[in-house]
């Protein structure tokens, strides 16, 4: 009996120091893509994962209508297909949905969101969510700052920029936050890892042979 406690009491602490592992492992699932597009771009890889964080959860499966501009969120950083085309691309909705794809035309975007704000990170930002021309009229009356233009936007607006820089300080920290798994899942059990389910089999075992 004794013997049986202690096999229990040590697979409990073996899924506890598995458990953390999880959202890294998501979050570092497309960094290659990442990387080359930062590179490319010149976009501090924190900030697009603190984007792709906000927007998509890191789900490459990411899809969200959106009727109000007749268009759809795409992928990891939900792009338009409109804004996609604008900026060069030539294929279909589709083919947003690929991380390579849709990842290198989301840093390019945001890329030219910071060239136009003078590499201001939360205009940057402010400008990929809520449109360059919003923006921009805000700072021409407002001034040159996410903070003179902040009162003036719309709540949404000001909680996703304030979410993205969130993520990204802590992506820039070299943290994992509870939105690598995609809100899939509560951290560290994440149903796709053959590692959770050979931990809870192990548990169920252990129990049913004390």
């Amino acid at each position: 009996m004794q013997r049986r406690k202690t096999l229990v009491a040590a697979l409990l602490c073996l899924g506890l120091l598995l458990m953390p592992l999880e959202p890294a492992l998501a979050c570092s699932a497309y960094d290659d893509y990442i990387n080359r597009a930062a590179s490319r771009y010149g976009v501090p890889a924190w900030l697009i994962k603190g984007v792709i964080a906000a927007e998509s959860g890191f789900r490459a499966d990411a899809y969200r209508p959106e009727p109000r501009v007749n268009d759809a969120a795409h992928g990891l950083m939900q792009i338009l297909l409109s804004t996609a085309r604008d900026i060069g691309y030539r294929g279909g909705s589709s083919g947003l949905m690929d991380p390579a794809t849709n990842i290198d035309l989301g840093t390019r975007y945001l890329g030219m969101m910071m060239e136009r704000f003078g590499g201001d990170y939360e205009l940057a930002v402010a400008a990929y969510n809520a449109g360059p021309g919003l923006v921009g009229r805000l700072v021409d009356r407002y001034g040159r700052s996410f903070a003179a233009i902040r009162p003036h936007l719309e709540a949404g607006a000001r909680n996703h920029v304030a979410k993205v820089m969130n993520y990204a300080s802590q992506f820039r920290a070299g943290k994992a936050p509870m939105a690598c798994p995609g809100g899939a899942a509560p951290r560290g059990m994440n149903s796709s890892n053959p590692l959770t389910w050979l931990f809870l089999l192990a548990i169920i075992w252990a129990l049913a042979n004390q």
